[in-house]
């Protein structure tokens, strides 16, 4: 694997685009095997961050997700038309990852923290509605932490997760999303 610097003010970036006080962090391995680190502060990252670059390096994907019920859906298998489609309908992410050539993760921040069930009803309806595939976008899902290694198992060839937006911003469309577009919608 090729060496990156993992620069502490990326991870800090997006950690506080998301708005959240607690996360959690995955290791997940070939074969599928995964070993979390629930419920931390951002405080608590910094004593992981060798051992995450360790487990990096040997070939494991680093990902994150807001800890508990939160007010974030993420949307993955995105390619630019489709980001920008996002933007334009009013959908802007708080935080794009790019973890490929032309593929992007979105984390889109609601104006309230959702229960499990709206949770995942939104995220079924914002996958929709970006065109990606529903059933890969659930409340609890993970998404790559910046600044770590794609595995090549994982898509084919090594890949950085590249931080590339992260206002931090609830989307304009928040206010009638619930309202609007998934709750009304069955």
């Amino acid at each position: 694997m090729s060496k990156i610097i993992h620069q502490q003010d990326i991870i800090e970036r997006q950690i506080i685009a998301m708005g959240i006080a607690r996360f959690d962090i995955a290791t997940r391995k070939k074969g599928g095997s995964t070993l979390t680190h629930d419920g931390l502060y951002l405080t608590q990252l910094w004593g992981l961050i060798d051992l995450l670059r360790e487990q990096n390096s040997a070939g494991q994907a680093i990902l994150i997700r807001p800890h508990g019920e939160h007010g974030m859906t993420l949307l993955g298998g995105l390619n630019t038309a489709r980001l920008n489609k996002l933007k334009v309908e009013g959908f802007e992410p708080a935080i794009v990852v790019q973890y490929g050539k032309d593929l992007f993760q979105a984390w889109l921040k609601h104006d309230r923290k959702l229960d499990q069930a709206t949770s995942e009803k939104v995220a079924k309806c914002l996958a929709e509605r970006a065109g990606v595939d529903a059933s890969t976008t659930h409340w609890d899902s993970y998404g790559y932490l910046a600044n770590f290694l794609i595995p090549a198992w994982l898509q084919g060839e090594e890949q950085e997760a590249w931080l590339v937006e992260d206002s931090g911003k609830v989307y304009s469309a928040a206010a009638e999303l619930l309202s609007k577009y998934c709750l009304l919608a069955d």
